[in-house]
């Protein structure tokens, strides 16, 4: 917002970059853009995961233990090129949630742990 007002007060473009040390690139983008200007991009990017997605989240939902490394030795059988990290990244993102296990908290009196005895 500040690029904007001393835009509108008639500062420059040249001592609006210098007052706060950024491009005057940067400068003239943000004065140019309503809001904050962002990054889109023309076309959906093509992941070389596209025709496997499908069978990569049906394993995982079947077999939800299942390793990254285990899905990229099946892959390569079917064909594919990519590397263990492209899978690997992948699996961590779309692996079901496992829920984290719930413990009952309890106390014991001294000594009473190790004894087996809890009562």
């Amino acid at each position: 917002m500040s690029i904007k007002t001393l835009h509108k007060k008639g500062v420059s473009i040249r001592q609006i970059a210098e007052q706060l040390k950024i491009s005057r690139n940067t400068v003239v983008k943000y004065i140019e853009h309503d809001g904050l200007p962002g990054y889109n991009r023309k076309k959906p990017y093509k992941s070389i995961l596209d025709n496997y997605k499908d069978y990569l989240i049906g394993r995982m939902k079947d077999y939800p233990k299942i390793t990254a490394e285990r899905l990229h030795r099946e892959l390569q059988t079917k064909g594919f090129k990519g590397s263990y990290p492209t899978l690997s990244n992948f699996v961590r993102k779309h692996r079901p949630d496992n829920e984290p296990q719930a413990y009952e908290r309890f106390e014991t009196e001294p000594g009473q742990m190790g004894t087996g005895r809890l009562g």
